[in-house]
């Protein structure tokens, strides 16, 4: 058998353990720690973020990696547009490396070429969500695609 062979049947002897786990998990905290774990093993990502949709809003549940990415919220503004939005990072220049960095990890593993924007606004004392909100916007429109 060629490593190519071999790469896919153990993927998809992952992925068949991972379907009969999640057949027989009865609580979130379960069906979590098998995703997490069957996406590692997939992709050898050093972590994964279980990120559960609610609606429109989605919140964080877990994560499992060598360090934090974020911890706050994800929401879905419409289309492909999400917000994050994060406390108590001192350097926000580092959240943005990261979600750089999780998206070419993910582009290279999956051999796609998703592209990435981002608005970047800090929020100063007083200041309302609507016109973070904004400047976020104002600043997304003014950036050019990121590819990795």
């Amino acid at each position: 058998m060629d490593g190519s062979a071999v790469s896919y049947e153990r993927n998809l002897e992952c992925l068949v353990r991972a379907i009969q786990e999640l057949s027989l998990a009865r609580d979130l905290d379960r069906i979590a720690e098998i995703v997490r774990s069957a996406a590692r093993e997939l992709v050898g990502a050093d972590g994964a973020t279980f990120v559960l949709r609610d609606g429109d809003r989605c919140y964080y549940k877990d994560e499992d990696a060598i360090s934090p990415l974020w911890k706050g919220l994800l929401a879905r503004l419409g289309g492909g547009e999400f917000l994050v939005l994060t406390t108590g990072y001192g350097d926000p220049d580092a959240v943005l490396q990261r979600l750089r960095a999780g998206l070419g990890a993910f582009n290279r593993a999956a051999e796609q070429s998703l592209t990435l924007r981002i608005g970047h606004a800090e929020s100063t004392r007083g200041q309302d969500l609507e016109q973070l909100l904004l400047e976020a916007d104002n600043a997304l429109h003014r950036s050019a695609p990121e590819i990795d």
